[in-house]
């Protein structure tokens, strides 16, 4: 089977041969045109769709090739969804204006998709292999990026803005239910996938949430700010397991929680995640939480290390309860080990359990949870918490507690790396730990755009979840 180049322009036709010289004008048209390893070439302008495109490619690519949307070099097409009637429909769906069905090595680079009355772009069961690169979803009234039962996924530097809209709740609804079913930047049951080089904001949900018993996995140097609940969130729901997740070298500020760690339903169960190098500060709820969420199920096998937590939670009651920095709010975590973090005016606490003082210890051990080697101030330096819908929590420093406080580079700028003037105990600590390299302004200035290396990578997560 022969590859082909494919070309759509809005000033072509679709009597049209598709070439160059003579492009298709609608994308619907073009999608049912393509062959598996064709290449479907996106002139820049914008395309006015009126109904869901969809791409479902039964056959796969031959071995070393792959089938491309793409947008045509310095363009950047927008597929422009006009609101069909009664498509306010089930925005509890997982439907995408853009969505991928049973298909395998499909990549998308560099479109746009503005306006969608339901989620962005999605992909869906049965598809293995498939690259979203340097795309953008603007304002969508459900997700921005969906995928679920997939495997072999790769989500690199696209831009999502204002997705889940509708839960703004416009025309005056204050019925308190959702309106929007999944998150900005979703991923349900998925396998060896990378998160990475995004930006995700100003969203009416969570951010980036990695669901489900997706395994094997990395969501590393993304910029997710202005989100209404969680920046990342990590949420093993339904049935099975969620194992193998690696979480770092993301940026999470102005959000309603830093991230979040939390099994909401019985049935399933989170294992062997490693959350590190992370920069979490001025959120309005706790920075870094394991929380009691619904039916509050078992975590286990996580470590958290070298992140900078500064300025999270509020020492006002929220509806959760007292709020800070690190926030371990559930009593279902076991075998955890919470070290070298720097923990920074968190608003009630810098660190807290679900335990009281004076029981805290004893309770840690017994569940095989060590905190320890964080700066965290004093815990008796804050005054007395409160509950809310969530337990009340308890200042702990841990042990070994570093209570030094340090000097950061430019925090007014959000650069929190620590001066070269601190003392040597505390340039252990924190998401700049050990290195040099500015990480965090590079994440600032690239998230959202489609790194130089943009080819397909085996996804690498830590080889030990669990180092002494």
């Amino acid at each position: 089977m022969k590859a082909n180049l494919r070309h759509l322009s809005p000033h072509g036709s679709d009597a049209n041969p598709g070439t160059e010289a003579a492009p298709w004008r609608t994308p619907a048209h073009a999608l049912r045109q393509l062959q598996p390893g064709d290449t479907l070439i996106f002139a820049d302008g914008i395309y006015p769709t009126s109904e869901p495109l969809v791409l479902s490619m039964g056959t796969p690519a031959p071995a070393g090739a792959w089938t491309t949307l793409r947008a045509a070099a310095r363009a950047r097409p927008v597929i422009l969804a006009e609101h069909a009637a009664g498509d306010d429909h089930d925005l509890h769906g997982e439907q995408g204006w853009l969505r991928l069905e049973r298909s395998s090595r499909i990549r998308l680079i560099g479109l746009t998709v503005k306006n969608s009355p339901r989620g962005g772009i999605s992909v869906h069961e049965g598809c293995t292999g498939i690259e979203i690169l340097g795309c953008r979803i603007d304002r969508s009234s459900d997700f921005g990026i969906g995928i679920w039962n997939a495997s072999g996924i790769r989500v690199i530097g696209n831009d999502v803005f204002e997705a889940n809209h509708a839960q703004r709740r416009p025309d005056g609804d204050t019925s308190g239910r959702d309106r929007s079913a999944q998150e900005a930047l979703s991923l349900g049951n998925v396998t060896d996938f990378e998160v990475a080089w995004n930006r995700v904001h100003a969203g009416g949900k969570e951010g980036i949430d990695i669901k489900r018993p997706s395994q094997r996995g990395r969501v590393h140097h993304n910029l997710v700010h202005d989100m209404a609940r969680q920046g990342i969130y990590l949420d093993a729901r339904r049935t099975g397991v969620m194992r193998e997740i690696e979480v770092d070298h993301n940026i999470s500020f102005h959000n309603g929680w830093g991230i979040g760690l939390s099994t909401e339903q019985a049935t399933a169960r989170m294992e062997q995640v490693h959350i590190h190098h992370n920069l979490i500060y001025a959120n309005r709820g706790s920075g870094l939480i394991i929380a009691p969420w619904v039916q509050d199920g078992p975590r286990s096998d996580i470590v958290i290390e070298n992140n900078t937590l500064v300025h999270n939670g509020t020492r006002l009651v929220s509806w959760a309860g007292s709020l800070g920095n690190l926030d371990l709010r559930t009593a279902n975590l076991s075998d955890a080990d919470i070290r070298k973090n720097l923990c920074v005016d968190g608003g009630a606490f810098d660190i807290a359990t679900l335990f009281p003082t004076d029981r805290a210890k004893a309770e840690l051990a017994h569940r095989r949870i060590r905190i320890a080697g964080n700066r965290a101030a004093p815990a008796a330096s804050f005054g007395a918490t409160r509950a809310g819908d969530f337990p009340r929590p308890w200042p702990w420093d841990g042990e070994q507690a570093i209570h030094d406080r340090p000097i950061f580079v430019a925090p007014e700028a959000g650069d929190f790396r620590l001066a070269p003037e601190n003392p040597v105990h505390l340039l252990a600590l924190g998401a700049f730990a050990d290195t040099d390299a500015d990480w965090a302004a590079e994440v600032r200035s690239r998230a959202g755009h489609l790194p130089a290396a943009s080819a397909p990578q085996t996804v690498s997560i830590s080889p030990s979840l669990r180092q002494s």
